[in-house]
């Protein structure tokens, strides 16, 4: 008897077997679950190994697994949860298989093999779908927390700046109508001051709106059109020299920009920067990202200790990539920031080239 009809002939008795199994694990969530709708699920899963073998493809499988891991990652399931379950059908079908070829010993060897084959793959594929959905949940959690930052940003800057424009306004006009017209003069220089902050924070948060240049076209582009709609504008002299070559992996361009981006900030906000420079090297000792400002610096322990300037997340996006990054800076000598990306051995070999915006 071949595996597929043993399996299809003991259909309901093994998937009753696998079900006590799979409710018996430990801190299973299957116990969840009732017995009957365990009992389910282990007769799809027969299903598809039945058709698998009849059909001599993966396919049967692999369709299986995609129609159900989605529902296992919102059911909270870990992937090992599922294929520890999963490989228990191994064990509650051994009884029949043995049954089914007691005449024959080499027989019943070789239906085990084939159907621990079946499960290993149908396992192989459920951990990448399962890889894939982490994936898109890490990144959908970035989402938010980007928005989050934006809130934040907008709260924390352009409310206060346009909150100051209406204090000191209220106080010219009430200067203006008492005939007080220098001290006017110097709140109206306030006025004019903040409404400049406010518009050059709404720069900064009406950039971080557009659509992905980062996704769509690269870590350079993205780059020269952050610098050109926010450096640019604010009158800053800014210079970007970049060696060609093929896209970095998307997840290291994230987090190279993520921190320049930081950097480019921290230059217009606190730093006062006049000029701003990025240099982007790719060597076979890896990418080498260089931000140098010349803007009036901070002391970098103190900034460090009590958790300002974005700093955090700066070496955080270079963790998250296993690049190492330095920082230097000193009140009156502006700050440079590098981050040295190791090489992959994915990678592709890049060219050499400079661009430049200026």
């Amino acid at each position: 008897m071949n595996l597929a009809t043993l399996l299809e002939r003991h259909r309901s008795d093994i998937a009753s077997a696998w079900a006590t199994r799979l409710r018996a694990l430990p801190g299973s969530r299957y116990r969840d679950w009732s017995f009957d709708e365990v009992v389910a699920w282990a007769c799809g899963a027969l299903d598809a190994i039945i058709g698998s073998l009849r059909s001599e493809s993966p396919h049967v499988l692999e369709a299986h697994a995609t129609a159900i891991s989605e529902r296992r990652a919102e059911q909270s399931f870990e992937i090992d949860q599922v294929i520890e379950g999963l490989l228990l059908l191994h064990e509650a079908t051994l009884p029949y298989i043995f049954d089914g070829h007691s005449e024959v010993a080499d027989d019943a060897v070789d239906a085990a093999r084939d159907l621990y084959a079946s499960l290993r793959r149908m396992a192989a594929h459920f951990a990448t779908l399962f890889a894939r959905s982490m994936k898109e949940q890490q990144e959908h959690l970035a989402v938010l927390e980007e928005r989050n930052r934006l809130a934040r940003d907008l709260h924390d800057s352009v409310s206060q700046s346009l909150y100051g424009v209406g204090m000191y306004a209220e106080a010219a006009a009430r200067l203006l109508e008492n005939g007080n017209t220098q001290a006017a003069s110097e709140h109206l220089r306030e006025v004019r001051d903040s409404a400049s902050e406010a518009l050059r924070e709404m720069r900064f948060l009406i950039f971080e709106l557009r659509p992905s240049i980062l996704r769509e076209e690269g870590l350079i582009p993205a780059l020269k059109a952050r610098l050109s709609a926010v450096e640019s504008r604010a009158g800053v002299h800014t210079e970007l020299a970049a060696d060609d070559g093929d896209r970095l992996p998307y997840e290291v361009e994230e987090a190279l920009y993520g921190i320049a981006r930081e950097a480019l900030n921290n230059g217009l906000r606190h730093g006062r920067a006049t000029r701003v420079q990025i240099r982007l090297t790719r060597s076979a000792a890896g990418t080498v990202l260089d931000i140098s400002d010349d803007g009036i610096g901070f002391d970098v322990e103190t900034a460090s200790q009590k958790g300002g300037l974005g700093l955090g997340g700066m070496r955080e996006r270079a963790a998250r990539i296993d690049a190492s990054l330095s920082l230097v800076s000193r009140p009156g000598h502006g700050t440079r920031v590098d981050v040295v990306v190791p090489p992959r051995p994915d990678a592709p070999s890049h060219g050499h080239g400079n661009e430049r915006a200026e």
